[in-house]
């Protein structure tokens, strides 16, 4: 099923606690903080026991300190993210345009004073890891044995090199490398993220802030660093464990999916834009895209059915019509 224009109403459970066993997962990316945002309303409406926030959460392009704490000041000003904090538990990740400059990684100069920024406005407890570590990875989980959720937080900026660029196309044009040495996460992330990947879970959802399944586009995505991608699916299929890849900044939507080898499909939810969608099709190829594109403001719902031991993998809009849906079993 790929196009389902219905109403949803979601009843929310209490705030999300890492006990909690959730009923919805939210998700979404780039939200200009400086333009009208009616989608968060519509995404309150829902309660959502989780939302996640995938990156460009806001659109902060800083070069200098003052240029960081006034992005910020304009994000807080959005009284909608006010009440989602309140309504939902909140966890976020960044891309480019709120970590530093536009496609940036591990160059941009002011990445300490970002990631002190990023962590104080996300309200991260004063002693957690990501206060001493270096870069904003992490995972929680949720639930009990036999609903138990593990969310992984990918950090894609602060340790990445610079795609390499292809010297006949325009600007924000890149081509895959060649060098073994280029990374996505940098060594310490990797370490971290193969040991969370060794815990045991019902389900796992993967968050990162760029595309991982698409190989075609000429954009930011995985596959720009083929070497690390492949290392990414490999350490994905090693475990039977129902996996989804969250992603965004494509500034549209899209659903993805991979057969792996385990015989448990593998599926990619790109979420993009809360309210800088561009608004027209798209002939951005991906061969391993379900059904349509979506053009519109839209964010990414996740139903989770104990019962029947599915995940509804939902892509919704302003009018909560879900625009985009595709079904995951999960094991008995």
């Amino acid at each position: 099923m790929v196009l389902v224009l219905v109403s949803l109403s979601v009843a929310s459970s209490a705030f999300a606690q890492a006990d909690a066993t959730l009923s919805t997962l939210a998700f979404g990316s780039c939200l200009r903080e400086t333009q009208p945002a009616p989608i968060l309303d519509t995404i309150n409406s829902l309660r959502p026991d989780v939302f996640v926030f995938l990156g460009d959460n806001a659109y902060i392009d800083a070069k200098t300190p003052e240029a960081i704490a006034a992005g910020y000041a304009r994000l807080e000003a959005l009284d909608q993210l006010a009440d989602l904090k309140r309504i939902s538990r909140v966890l976020a990740i960044w891309d480019d345009h709120d970590y530093g400059i536009n496609d940036c990684g591990n160059e941009y100069p002011l990445k300490q004073l970002s990631q002190r920024a990023f962590l104080d406005f996300w309200n991260e407890p004063k002693d957690s890891p990501r206060r001493t570590q270096e870069g904003i990875y992490t995972s929680y989980f949720f639930g009990e044995a036999g609903k138990r959720v593990h969310v992984v937080m990918l950090d894609t900026r602060y340790f990445r090199d610079l795609p390499e660029r292809d010297p006949e196309q325009a600007r924000r044009r890149y081509i895959p490398t060649t060098d073994p040495t280029k990374t996505v996460l940098g060594q310490a992330q990797w370490t971290w993220l193969e040991a969370e990947l060794a815990e045991p879970c019902d389900v796992r959802m993967i968050a990162s802030s760029i595309q991982v399944l698409p190989r075609e586009h000429q954009f930011e995505r995985w596959g720009k660093f083929p070497h690390e991608r492949d290392r990414l699916l490999a350490l994905i299929a090693k475990s039977d464990t129902p996996t989804v890849l969250l992603s965004g900044d494509r500034h549209h939507a899209e659903i993805s999916k991979l057969d792996q080898p385990n015989n448990t499909p593998l599926f990619e939810i790109t979420s993009s834009s809360l309210n800088t969608s561009r608004g027209n099709n798209t002939t951005e190829p991906n061969a391993h895209r379900v059904g349509q594109v979506l053009t519109v403001n839209n964010f990414g719902l996740i139903r989770f059915d104990w019962d029947k031991r599915t995940l509804s993998l939902q892509l919704v809009d302003e009018a909560k019509a879900v625009r985009l849906e595709q079904t995951l079993n999960l094991k008995p």
